[in-house]
This record gives structure tokens, sequence and C-alpha cells, in this order.
């Protein structure tokens, strides 16, 4: 550790793993990082305001699953499941990494990673495209869509966050805490309901905590009836309101 401090200057680390590390482990410092079990909800207090976006780490939910299986609502609403747990975002998620390697009738079949199993990463592998393979290059797919609506409405709720929290803001603002909490939770209800199974059974992945580690359709067919357009223009309209108190509009 001590060499490749030396060699390299003291660049900072990435991790990539189940949990995350405190700097100075092994001498290290890190520059970014992306967990799986790093991420807190805070057990069964799921609908706490957890404000991952002002972490002072860079630190990234890492969705380790094989997204590509995953339905459009799982994309859309990660990374603001991050951002209300206690993550700046999410991390690790291809974009051109799409099934490369085709088979004798010409069909794609397996990433590039696959070709040579002994260089598989494990979970580390690259599970999802955001983009897919068109004659002319890479182009986008419905994947790549939900994530981006997704992220959208994260910069609109972060935009409202830093007014309704920031010391210099939340004076103009302040009167609109409630309306804004009741707005909140209605949207992490909605994110929890759209990826539970939404029946019962024996099994871990059944239980809230964990449902939303997989691909689920009971949950997707309720959110696509839940009115989620009409939360997204809430969402947007709250935001216009607090951009007009900031200018004293």
């Amino acid at each position: 550790m001590e060499f490749l401090k030396d060699v390299s200057g003291n660049l900072p680390w990435a991790n990539a793993g189940h949990y995350t590390r405190k700097n100075g482990d092994n001498g290290i410092t890190y520059g970014y990082q992306s967990s799986l079990f790093g991420y807190v909800l805070g057990g069964s207090d799921y609908l706490k305001a957890r404000y991952g976006w002002r972490l002072p780490r860079l630190e990234a939910y890492f969705a380790r699953e094989p997204l590509d299986t995953f339905l459009n609502n799982h994309w859309r609403g990660l990374s603001e499941m991050a951002i209300f747990g206690n993550m700046r975002g999410m991390g690790r998620v291809g974009a051109d990494t799409w099934h490369v390697v085709k088979d004798a009738r010409g069909r794609r079949i397996a990433r590039v990673w696959e070709r040579f199993p002994a260089s598989s990463w494990g979970y580390l592998n690259c599970r999802s495209s955001a983009l897919a393979p068109a004659p002319e290059g890479a182009v986008a797919t419905v994947r790549y869509e939900a994530l981006r609506e997704g992220l959208q409405e994260c910069e609109a709720r972060i935009a409202i966050e830093q007014a309704l929290t920031g010391a210099d803001t939340k004076a103009k603002v302040g009167d609109l805490a409630k309306a804004y909490d009741d707005l909140r939770v209605e949207r992490q209800v909605a994110f929890w309901r759209s990826v539970a199974r939404l029946q019962l059974g024996p099994h871990y992945q059944f239980d809230g905590p964990w449902a939303w580690g997989w691909p689920v359709l009971n949950g997707h067919l309720w959110y696509l009836q839940s009115g989620w357009q009409n939360r997204s223009e809430k969402l947007y309209a709250f935001a216009g309101e607090i951009a007009r108190r900031l200018e004293g509009k």
C-alpha cells in the first residue's frame, strides 16, 4: 500500500463492494465508493428523510443485480431511492455494456466479460446497459429514458430540500416544509409499492426492505395506474414555487 501511494502521488482510491469503508483503512483515502449494504433506510423507519444528496463523501448505491431485467418503474426510481436514503446517488450502471458476443447464428448471447469466464468479477461485473446497439452506434432505450426522468426528478427534489434546509434560505420557504413533507412521503410510499411483490410468501424477498432488489411485476402494474404523472407534476410545481420564493416573487 505504501508503494502504491508513493508511485501514484497518493491518488484516492475507488471502492465497490458490499460495504463502504472509512478513510484511513489500510492507509487509504477513498475518492469514490459504491456499496450495496452500506445503503441505509433506517429499518422500519423507511419514510424518514435522510438527505443522501448532501453526504460529504462521494458514495453511491450499488445496484448489483442485473438491472436489464428490471421494469422501467424501477429504473425510474432507483436514483431517488438513493438520495432519500443515505447515498449520493446510484453507481455502477452500464451504458454501452450490452450483449456483444454472438453465437453462430448471429444472436447476441453474452457480454464481453462472459467470453472469458476466468475474468469474471462475480457481482462486480457490469450486468446492465442503459443504451442499445444500432447500425450507426449506441441509441437510447426505454431504460435510459426512465433513468433520465428519474434523475430530473431527483434534481427537483434536491433543489427543494436545499432551500428548506439551507441556513440562508429556509426563512423564505419554511412555511412550505409541512406541505413538502407530505409530498415527499407520498412519493416514497409510491416507490416502495412500485417495487413490492404485493403478495405473501415465506421467502425474505417478499419483505419490503428486500423487495426492491429483484424485478417484480405486481408493483409495476400498480405503479402504471397509480397516478405517477400527477406526482411528477406536483413535484415540479413545488420546485417552481420554491424558486419563485427565493427570487422574491
